[in-house]
């Protein structure tokens, strides 16, 4: 029976091992009764669960990593903590900068990561979830990570790009200008601003939606828009800076309103009965067929802003008169205008009828200035010093107004109180649609909706901030260096995304190169080389300090060059290291252009201009001292640059033999404008087709042969412009402030 016993248990051991062969030729791990345990040997490099190999023994996984465990085994090759992170199995002291699927972004579960979903590229914070036709707007992702995805998104409520003077917005959205002025009739409110710029916000159902005005394409009419007013859809008028435009449902129409100068502010009790107010005094009146001067005149000062509650019930306020005991507030009861007194010395810019024989105006330094009545205006100041330039009043009586977004004041009940949007752009005017929602619009395209009820502040406004420095960029991608980012932009469809790359330091120029390389410069001498989509930069050794403000490729050479100050020139061709080529006498220069034919041409202070000869850089006599910003070219005898105070230098050869000359065209500019702007940036197509950007949103166009203003349909000030030959897609694009970034639509 021993026996039988001791041969059984041989068996049943041969049987164990033969299965642990087989087993394992099968590709799975077995592990005996003394393998695979703490500190035991580990099995093909692995141990039981819970345990880790380290020089082939097996020992116990640590929950956490943090500074004291550096090196111990852990679990979790993805787990992250404020002190360490799992990598490979190992603790590693520090945040981890883990970013699975390569967009550019960490994963938010790490400390200063942002990233909501780090296993989808197209999931980020620099995607713009923006206008309903885009795909990020129809993939149920929230690709934006703002906790909103597609129809919850406000930047999807935007129906389409809004496009005035052959311009169309693609950062910001729904646009950059800044808006000055709302109103509403039932559920739409029309918003106006600067560049002649109108919007329509519908909240019916709920939803707003938010649909793009093109005036431009009516009227010859780029002037600001201030104020707003309509009696019905088909009977809206804007007051700006050239006189008054009006929509009859169809089309629009520009009158001078009789105005001699600015006007500021809008309002009518009836389609025949409508004031205007404005600059130095003036107020004008529309009677149903036409523009009139109401005289005798009400004010010396600049009135800013009409409302009221009847015909015969009309406040204005604005600019303290230059006469002592005059004050900035007029009421009109039907038959004359009368001034309430010096009731404070401060500015008023809005001001809200809110009942029969009672307003609110509000003004500089956060004045508040309360009129129970038509004989008696009380002054007061509330919340941190700001300016208020917007008022609106809902259907209870509630008054609203503010001057920052993110302290919106609230005047109920005879108490007040503040609100914090979660906004932080300034508020240049509001309104209260039929529904009791609340609009708010101001400074560099800021737009958000409080709906009715106990609802919260939703932002309209898309896109990403900072300035438009510089583009560049070839027939399928468009570079645009964005602060201390480098944005990318698919020029066909319109998508964006944002890489931060330079924490530290700006980038002041980008670059495309051959492929999908791109190079950007920045200050302290940053040279950046980058490729592919999403991009992937790594920082070049420059060999200098200096700020580097321009940069150029040239293709047929593979050859970049890169300046900055003090005559900083570098010089890269192919693979090679970087070389320093200064100018002698070291003068600060600001851009550098290269053809594929021809050596840079630089531009810098002082109206210095210089020419590669293919040994050295030869000074070009331009005829000015003005600063010069920017040089583009078709060929080393045709180049532009321009500069400070309408500054266009046209370096040519005209024929005549003497070969080729500078001249200054800013004499030829049509029409003259004044006072002069800072001309930031000039590109081209042909000889016969090149494009100026500058401040106050001056555009210019040369086509070979007049030097033209066109409309921009902004005011934002615009530092690059940069045009493609295609055959689709937008040609040109321009860039500025605040994110401005506009294609063209041809």
């Amino acid at each position: 029976m021993e026996n039988s016993e001791v041969n059984i248990g041989r068996w049943l051991l041969r049987v164990v091992l033969l299965s642990s062969i087989v087993v394992a030729a099968a590709g799975c791990e077995v592990f005996l009764p003394d393998a695979g345990g703490p500190g035991q040997p580990c099995v093909s490099g692995k141990c039981r669960d819970g345990l880790a190999c380290v020089d082939n023994v097996c020992v116990e996984l640590t929950d956490e990593c943090s500074d004291g465990n550096d090196g111990a085994p852990c679990a979790y090759s993805d787990e992250c903590t404020s002190v360490g992170f799992c990598q490979e199995g190992a603790c590693v002291a520090g945040p981890p900068d883990k970013d699975e699927d390569g967009d550019g972004y960490v994963d938010a579960q790490c400390e200063g990561g942002d990233d909501c979903n780090d296993s989808d590229a197209s999931i980020n914070p620099g995607v713009q979830e923006a206008l309903a036709t885009s795909d990020y707007c129809k993939d149920d992702k929230d690709n934006d990570c703002d906790g909103q995805a597609d129809g919850e998104d406000p930047g999807c409520l935007i129906e389409e790009r809004f496009c005035t003077a052959g311009w169309c917005w693609y950062n910001p959205l729904p646009a950059g200008n800044t808006w000055e002025g709302a109103w509403s009739v039932g559920n739409k409110t029309w918003i106006v601003g600067d560049g002649g710029a109108v919007i329509l916000l519908d909240t019916l159902g709920g939803h707003p939606g938010i649909s793009m005005i093109d005036t431009g394409a009516d009227i010859e009419m780029g002037g600001d828009l201030n104020a707003v007013w309509a009696s019905a859809d088909n009977d809206v008028w804007a007051a700006g800076e050239d006189g008054v435009v009006h929509f009859d449902g169809t089309s629009w129409s520009f009158d001078e309103a009789n105005a001699s100068q600015e006007l500021m502010g809008i309002w009518g009790s009836s389609a025949d009965d409508i004031y205007a107010v404005g600059k130095i005094g003036t107020l004008v009146h529309w009677d149903g067929s036409g523009w009139t001067n109401v005289t005798p005149q009400i004010s010396k000062g600049d009135l800013n802003a009409i409302s009221g509650y009847a015909a015969d019930d009309i406040w204005a306020v604005g600019t303290k008169p230059p006469v002592s005991g005059v004050g900035p507030i007029f009421h009109f009861d039907g038959t004359s205008w009368s001034n309430l007194g010096e009731v404070t010395g401060y500015a008023l810019y809005a001001v809200a009828a809110t009942g029969q024989h009672e307003a609110i105006a509000v003004g500089d330094q956060s004045i508040v200035v309360l009129c129970p009545d038509t004989t008696n205006c009380n002054s007061n100041t509330y919340g941190e010093t700001s300016d208020y330039k917007a008022v609106a009043v809902d259907s209870k009586g509630t008054v609203y107004f503010g001057g920052k977004a993110d302290a919106i004041v609230v005047y109920k009940e005879g108490a007040f109180s503040t609100e914090n949007s979660g906004q932080d752009f300034a508020i240049h005017a509001m309104a209260v649609d039929g529904d009791d929602n609340i609009i708010a619009a101001g400074f560099s395209g800021g737009l958000m909706v409080k709906m009715a009820g106990p609802g919260t502040w939703s932002s309209f406004r898309s896109g990403f901030a900072g300035n438009v420095v510089a583009l560049s960029g070839n027939m399928d991608v468009l570079y645009a260096s964005l602060s201390n980012a480098i944005l990318v932009l698919d020029p066909n469809d319109g998508s964006m995304s944002i890489l931060s790359m330079a924490p530290d330091r700006y980038i002041n120029d980008v670059a495309a190169g051959d492929g999908e390389q791109v190079w950007a410069v920045g200050d302290d001498g940053l040279i950046l080389k980058c490729y592919g989509r999403p991009l992937e930069c790594t920082e070049e050794h420059s060999g200098t300090n200096e700020d580097l403000t321009g940069v150029a490729f040239s293709l047929s050479t593979r050859t970049v060059w890169a300046v900055g100050s003090y005559g900083t020139v570098m010089k890269k061709e192919g693979d090679g290291p970087w070389q320093q080529l200064n100018i002698d006498g070291n003068p600060n220069l600001f851009d550098v252009w290269v053809g594929d034919s021809a050596g840079p041409a630089i531009v810098g202070n002082a109206g210095n201009m210089f020419l590669w000869d293919g040994s050295e850089f030869v000074g070009i006599s331009t005829g000015t001292l003005e600063e010069l910003s920017s040089v583009w070219g078709t060929a080393a005898d045709n180049l532009w640059a321009v500069g400070r105070n309408n500054t266009v230098i046209h370096y040519f050869d005209d024929g005549s033999g003497s070969g080729p000359k500078a001249i200054n065209m800013n004499l030829s500019i049509h029409p003259p404008f004044y006072p002069p702007v800072y001309l930031r940036s000039v590109w081209g197509i042909s000889k016969g087709d090149v494009w100026i950007s500058g401040d106050k949103g001056t555009l210019l166009h040369w086509d070979g042969t007049d030097l033209k203003q066109v409309r921009s349909g902004t005011n934002n000030r615009l530092d690059a412009v940069w045009c493609r030959p295609v055959l689709k897609g937008p040609t040109c694009w321009i860039g500025g402030l605040y994110g401005t970034i506009l294609g063209s639509t041809w």
